[in-house]
């Protein structure tokens, strides 16, 4: 099949910071956007032998053309107060856009390509989010914290999906609803000179509010979403090493918890929590304009999949089976950097 698409988009955007008082201070910025979207989709069989029947095995050849514009402003606003001088609250309302889209992919729908318009078109997905949170610095600037807690509400998510035989269909789903907490912390030990701790918590609660399509799917998680993800990272630097050469460690360990792949919820999709260890340590010049590492990802060699995906293969004794994306296994590499 001959399939593009092609965009022409313009957008004129700003943004303005007014401060009410000394710790008071209000942003507002905008974003108009004007885009056009064309695409084509062309499948026709071209037999070797005229008598042999291609047809059935490639299905019926398919023509299909679409046009799609849209204009849309988005946006946001922040109300930001300074309580001190080392703790910042802040309220944000904000309002995104993600254009249309055409869909071109070999699981389009026929019925759709052979209509006048042709392809099926995704409406444009709009994102509202409000945030809540916090930075502050405290212990003298040792320890940064930053929390944040939010709650998001996507009109037309566009996805896509897998049925149980590993097709992939393009979708839009008419509102999803995401609800969590934020936290991010950094601390320099002021006894140990070089060292950094950072530490980062994510919850993440997300489900499909309205889905007219596929009501049955309605309040239930979206696919591919952990509720937990946490991370761990040390960062040491010492200077003058060798010669003048900075030397550096660093341990990097990320969790999250488990999830499903697939949009309609299964065993076979059903991904276990995992956690990764990653080691790096390495020599930087002064300049660092050039420097070696030396690195180990995947510490503890953990077996772990980002997506399973269902096959049209069967068992023998007819059971589902399923395809995996398998994360890398433990993994070493040496760098060398230079920049001339």
């Amino acid at each position: 099949a001959d399939r593009t698409v092609e965009t022409d988009s313009f957008a004129v955007f700003g943004e303005a910071t007014y401060s009410v008082t000394d710790k008071l201070s209000i942003v507002l910025g905008g974003r108009y956007t004007d885009e056009e979207i064309s695409a084509n989709y062309d499948r026709q069989s071209a037999a070797i032998d005229g008598a042999l029947p291609f047809g059935p095995f490639l299905g019926p050849d398919l023509v299909g053309v679409q046009e799609v514009s849209e204009e849309n402003f988005s946006g946001r606003g922040i109300i930001r107060y300074f309580w001190t001088e080392n703790l910042m609250t802040y309220f944000t309302y904000s309002r995104g856009y993600k254009g249309p889209g055409i869909d071109v992919a070999e699981s389009a729908n026929a019925d759709a390509i052979a209509m006048v318009g042709g392809l099926p078109v995704l409406d444009a997905e709009i994102p509202t989010l409000y945030e809540l949170g916090l930075k502050t610095r405290l212990f003298d600037d040792t320890l940064e914290v930053n929390a944040v807690v939010y709650t998001q509400d996507v009109d037309d998510l566009q996805t896509i999906t897998t049925d149980s035989l590993g097709t992939i269909t393009n979708l839009s789903i008419d509102r999803v609803n995401s609800t969590g907490i934020e936290i991010d912390t950094t601390y320099t030990p002021p006894i140990i000179e070089g060292l950094t701790l950072t530490g980062t918590y994510t919850l993440n609660e997300v489900d499909i509010e309205k889905f007219e399509e596929r009501t049955d799917l309605e309040d239930q998680r979206l696919r591919d979403s952990p509720r937990h993800f946490y991370s761990l990272v040390g960062d040491y630097r010492r200077p003058n090493v060798f010669k003048d050469m900075e030397g550096f460690a660093r341990a990097e360990w990320t969790w999250q918890s488990e999830k499903n792949s697939s949009l309609t919820p299964a065993d076979f999709s059903q991904i276990d929590s995992y956690g990764l260890l990653n080691l790096r340590a390495g020599l930087n010049s002064a300049d660092g304009g050039y420097g070696v590492s030396f690195a180990v990802e995947n510490v503890t060699d953990e077996d772990y999949a980002h997506f399973i995906l269902g096959t049209s293969y069967g068992t023998l004794d007819d059971n589902q089976t399923s395809a995996q994306y398998i994360g890398e296994p433990r993994t070493y590499s040496v760098t060398l950097r230079g920049s001339f």
